[in-house]
């Protein structure tokens, strides 16, 4: 390939993307899910909270929202932003994100439905320029809420006395009946984790009104200042998220390189002591690589009215954020995600290993770090700007036609162990499997290409059409498609078939229906044909094949190409001709 066409080729695949980038190519879905937004114009959102029974009002609040930098603001029934609150302790900060110090600001936020209360956490920066951890309670309308608070006051006192730290600071809250339990991070000081004397690397337990409250298991009296009057459990790190799963509270807890769930049991020391070792003590589920677990959410009754999966029902879903100054695009672990974890609340054990259902995949920077469910969907906080420039509030959506640009799709060895395919094949010498037909990628197309034009292939088929029980009588489209395929797209539909119902087209086999879903059996199909694809194919027919597909906005993208091939041709004749008139 010349140098000339080199560019020309450079030049098209960015103009094609430019013509085709929007802010859903951010994010990577998992199958059946979409996203939309909800609402825009915050400023370094961080995390939600829905009103549990909002009023049916337009203007009646339905979620409330924290911004890092000290506002909270209020999301009407109608859509309508409102700030909140703003102004009520000093926000400024000794530097900005992606600067790790500009991590500090508002965090937390909690409703208290019965009583109308708002409490929101914070770390800010006092007169001594030192950090501090806070807790604001504003008081609102009973029940549904309201735009303004009536009046505002801060509790908890017991953080006067104890310095924090950036990162490692207060965190989310959650109330529980009449209590509200609060994350503390350690200060990144680890022996504050496991000292009672120090309310940091804790999850503390208050009276609505900041009060210590009967049953704290190392309460000495009701002195509010006093540490130990507030600890409910001990030994952690930096805790940045909690949720209710039936009656077990759970939390997730950043460690130095790996994270943890727990469930937190009063009383229990989880025996963070500044090691690894020590930050996966007591663990329900360990991220042996750290993904800095945020906001998570548990309530099976909204994810089955918003119609998500059977399977991810009971499951906490969280948001795995990574670090403001990480490098850009999807975090090499898993960060910059949301994940659901099944949690049996009756056992308190783990039912299923996390599940990826969203992901950043954007060139650019970005930190998932809130998420909530609301009526009618899992609502996702970003941080920061998406590509489009803007803050927005999403919804996290299952199944209602809309399907995103961008499918979450598990490796293909992954589902070849997952439905135990080597265990009776071996693919390309891979596996210990010596009970069916060894598969050899090399070649598989052309013979099966051979196979499904035999006369014998044929007279299977006929054979099979005649039959009416099941499963054969379901599939005669299918077949009927297939025969009238040609090349490429005759073999991999016939793959993806014989994967997902082996008895498609074949009246005795031994290969068990196990229930592979067609998006997986043509990923897997892919997959296997992908090797013949990729030796037949020339250089130039993998580059057209990046290319979009003709539409009014790729007809729009050529034309951009076009003039710019013109400019870049003019510019390389110019060239040669210069060099051809100074005889070089």
């Amino acid at each position: 390939m010349t140098n000339a066409a080199k560019i020309l080729t450079i030049l098209s695949l960015i103009v094609g993307s430019i013509a085709y980038a929007d802010w859903k190519s951010d994010y990577k879905l998992a199958p059946g899910f979409s996203l939309s937004i909800d609402t825009e114009g915050f400023q370094l959102p961080v995390a939600i909270a829905f009103v549990p029974e909002p009023g049916p009002k337009p203007e009646d609040p339905l979620y409330f929202i924290t911004e890092l930098r000290g506002k909270i603001k209020v999301v009407t029934n109608d859509r309508t932003v409102h700030v909140f609150a703003e102004e009520f302790y000093p926000a400024e900060v000794e530097a900005e994100l992606p600067d790790i110090r500009g991590e500090v600001g508002l965090a937390g936020i909690a409703l208290d439905s019965k009583n109308g209360y708002v409490f929101v956490s914070y770390c800010f920066i006092d007169g001594a320029g030192l950090y501090r951890n806070a807790i604001s309670r504003f008081e609102t309308t009973p029940g549904i809420f309201s735009i303004k608070p009536e009046s505002h006051r801060t509790i908890a006192p017991v953080f006067n006395h104890h310095l924090s730290q950036v990162s490692h600071q207060i965190g989310p809250m959650l109330v529980v009946e009449d209590k509200l339990f609060v994350c503390v991070g350690d200060a990144e000081v680890a022996s504050n984790s496991r000292d009672l004397d120090s309310p940091m690397g804790k999850i503390l337990r208050f009276n609505l009104d900041g009060s210590v409250p009967d049953g704290n298991p190392h309460a000495l009296d009701d002195d509010p200042i006093k540490a130990r009057n507030l600890i409910w459990a001990s030994g952690l790190r930096n805790p940045f998220s909690i949720t209710l799963a039936g009656e077990r509270i759970y939390v997730c807890d950043n460690g130095p390189s790996t994270d943890r769930m727990v469930e937190i049991i009063r009383g229990t020391d989880y025996l963070y002591d500044g090691t690894n070792d020590s930050s996966s003590s007591n663990a329900r589920y360990v991220w042996n690589n750290a993904v800095s677990p945020v906001q998570m959410d548990f309530d099976p009754s909204l994810a089955e009215k918003a119609g998500f999966p059977k399977q991810l029902h009971n499951s906490a879903y969280i948001t795995l954020s990574g670090a403001p100054n990480s490098p850009s695009g999807a975090g090499k672990w898993g960060q910059k995600s949301i994940v659901a974890i099944g949690i049996d609340s009756d056992s308190g054990m783990i039912t299923h290993t996390p599940q990826q259902i969203y992901a950043y995949d954007g060139t650019g920077s970005q930190l998932p770090v809130g998420l909530g469910w609301g009526p009618d969907g899992l609502y996702v906080v970003n941080l920061l700007p998406d590509s489009e420039g803007e803050s927005r509030i999403l919804k996290l959506s299952y199944e209602n036609g809309d399907e995103h640009p961008k499918i979450i799709a598990p490796d293909p060895w992954t589902l070849v162990r997952q439905y135990a395919c080597v265990s009776c094949h071996q693919i390309d010498n891979i596996g210990n499997g010596h009970v069916a037909p060894q598969i050899l990628r090399a070649g598989i197309t052309e013979r099966l290409l051979e196979k499904l034009s035999s006369p014998a292939y044929l007279e299977q088929v006929d054979e099979i059409d005649k039959l009416n029980a099941s499963p054969f009588n379901e599939y005669r489209n299918i077949r009927k498609q297939i025969l009238e395929s040609e090349g490429r797209e005759k073999v991999l539909e016939w793959v993806t078939y014989r994967i997902m119902e082996p008895r498609f087209d074949q009246k005795t086999i031994a290969m068990p229906n196990q229930g592979i879903k067609y998006r997986e059996a043509r990923q897997m199909a892919e997959w296997l044909l992908a090797v013949d694809e990729y030796s037949e194919n020339s250089a130039t027919e993998q580059i057209k094949a990046l290319l979009p597909s003709p539409s009014h906005k790729s007809m729009l993208a050529f034309f951009a190409i076009g003039k710019i091939a013109g400019i870049v041709l003019a510019f390389v004749g110019v060239y040669f001709l210069i060099r051809k008139r100074r005889g070089k």
